[in-house]
């Protein structure tokens, strides 16, 4: 009988080890969240809405470089146009007399040219909006990335605590159960009690029930993280910790640190700046070089009407010519430079009144800047108050995960001991069990440590203006 039983764990123990092969040929990938930031870097369609506004602002940005371009347009126009002739017949002319209405095609084009001379600053003005335009574009860019990737960070570190929870709940239901069978075998050798059985199976069963709340919070925190990254991670994914990775590089913070709201902020109150400029200068004069070339001319359709001429010269008795030519432009007469007309000179413009409209763009665009610049001082001060908060709690998370460390030693040496002193019969169950949760909380303390301090880094780098990916 003993060697069936024997034979029959060995051929159980084949089976479990074929299991096992089975299960981590198929076993998921793991994630750290350095490869993470590297899969999602410049990938994601977060990123690409950042970029496309980035590029979308740049051609805005051309709208203030034209104010200092020429203006250069060309139009052209071919219509048919039937002129009454009634109303000239009253200057006596007898030859005009002889038609009522003349019809035929209008030929023109223009090529205009408007270029600012003196704007008194508001070409001036809108070059600068535009260059720091370009850096505001930038700064906005690279802020809504960094923010992305903080987004990215916080779901990372719900995935890993998650994790966590269900390894440890996995590890208090594999005790208790554990537990649970050396009362049971006890109390069939006659040593055991009753009322230890059913505290421990209750104890078992609560340990179940947190298996599956800690596996359901996993799972959730999992496909949020997925669907925020847009990479797969089927159930069962894990993610790792590596405390000499990204959140290791603690970066040192000067007085030139700012954070890229702040940075955004002083562009933003320097175009309020600029603009107010801008508009003042609508108030006074403006110099102009403007110049042109066109060229516009008739081709009437004679038809009939040359009859009535020669009709009206014989009765006159004035000599009838052979051949009569009126001279008549024809469409290839469209570039001929004896029918283009040329114009340049300087324009003066002056907005004397409209309203009071313009000195009203000009103080509200004051307001808006003085508005902004206040702002902008707060927003200096909490930028400061940023960073010496940051600093401060990766200070006290440095000590305080010291102290878990310590605690997590204790407690692991505490639960080794009073197993042992369980088995000898020195300590009951409940002491044991209470030495067991200290154990779990200083784990679970130790991870949720190491995402504080992921968090705290990302938070300090926000803080200086360090872009969270390089």
């Amino acid at each position: 009988m003993k060697k069936l039983t024997h034979i029959i764990s060995f051929f159980l123990l084949i089976i479990g080890l074929s299991y096992a092969q089975e299960d981590s040929s198929f076993a998921h990938e793991e994630y750290s969240i350095e490869r993470i930031l590297e899969l999602v870097k410049d990938c994601s369609d977060d990123i690409a809405v950042a970029d496309l506004a980035y590029a979308a602002g740049l051609e805005e940005v051309k709208f203030y470089q034209a104010e200092a371009m020429p203006q250069i347009s060309f139009s052209s126009n071919v219509s048919y146009l039937s002129q009454s002739l009634r109303a000239q017949a009253l200057t006596g002319n007898e030859i005009i007399k002889l038609f009522d209405r003349l019809d035929g095609a209008v030929v023109n084009w223009n090529l205009s040219l408007y270029q600012p001379l003196i704007t008194f600053g508001r070409v001036f003005n809108a070059l600068k909006m535009a260059n720091v335009r370009k850096e505001l574009l930038r700064d906005v860019r690279d802020l809504k990335k960094d923010l992305y990737y903080l987004s990215v960070l916080y779901a990372y570190s719900k995935v890993y605590l998650a994790n966590n929870n269900v390894i440890i709940a996995q590890k208090s239901l594999s005790h208790a159960e554990k537990l649970l069978k050396g009362i049971k075998i006890d109390m069939l050798t006659g040593s055991g009690i009753r009322r230890d059985s059913l505290s421990v199976q209750a104890n078992v069963f609560k340990a179940q029930s947190e298996l599956e709340i800690a596996r359901s919070s996993h799972k959730i925190a999992l496909q949020r993280l997925a669907k925020l990254t847009e990479l797969k991670m089927p159930p069962g994914t894990m993610v790792v910790y590596d405390k000499y990775g990204w959140a290791s590089d603690l970066p040192k913070g000067s007085e030139a640190n700012r954070s890229l709201g702040c940075k955004v902020k002083e562009n933003e109150t320097q175009i309020l700046l600029l603009n107010s400029e801008y508009e003042r200068s609508s108030l006074l004069p403006s110099l102009s070089l403007v110049g042109g070339i066109y060229n516009e001319f008739m081709i009437p359709d004679t038809s009939g009407l040359t009859q009535k001429y020669l009709d009206y010269l014989e009765m006159t008795g004035q000599p009838v010519p052979d051949y009569v030519d009126f001279g008549i432009p024809e469409f290839s007469d469209y570039f001929d430079p004896d029918f283009v007309n040329y114009t340049i000179g300087v324009q003066l413009t002056w907005n004397l009144f409209d309203g009071r409209r313009s000195i009203a763009k000009y103080r509200l665009a004051r307001i808006n800047f003085e508005k902004a610049d206040r702002e902008l001082k707060i927003l200096r001060e909490e930028s400061e108050d940023a960073i010496e908060e940051a600093s401060s709690i990766l200070n006290t998370l440095k000590k305080t995960r010291k102290a878990v460390l310590l605690q997590l030693e204790s407690a692991t040496a505490a639960f080794d001991q009073v197993q042992d002193d369980y088995q000898n019969g020195f300590v009951d169950y409940t002491t044991m069990l209470d030495t067991e949760r200290q154990l779990r909380e200083a784990e679970k303390g130790l991870s949720e440590i190491n995402m504080q301090r992921l968090l705290a880094v990302a938070q300090y780098k926000i803080a200086l203006g360090i872009p969270l990916v390089n």
